[in-house]
């Protein structure tokens, strides 16, 4: 029961590193507000396939460091 709880809050935890990385993206390259915001709402309204992508979005994020790369 542990195991489970661990990887539903590790799955958690990279789907806001995903998303945080959707609003890094759009401050640096100065993208329109929309953006972060549409993403939102498609984790929010389309769980199946958004909640997938922003997660694997974080840990690519995670094993690349792609906010580091986008700075520089």
């Amino acid at each position: 029961m542990i195991l489970v709880n661990v990887s539903h809050l590790a799955g958690i935890l990279l789907i806001l590193q995903g998303l945080s990385f959707i609003f890094h993206y759009s401050y640096v390259k100065t993208k329109s507000k929309a953006v972060p915001i549409v993403s939102i709402l498609i984790v929010v309204f389309f769980p199946i396939m958004g909640l997938y992508l922003a997660r694997i979005l974080g840990i690519i994020d995670l094993g690349f460091e792609l906010k580091k790369r986008i700075t520089e």
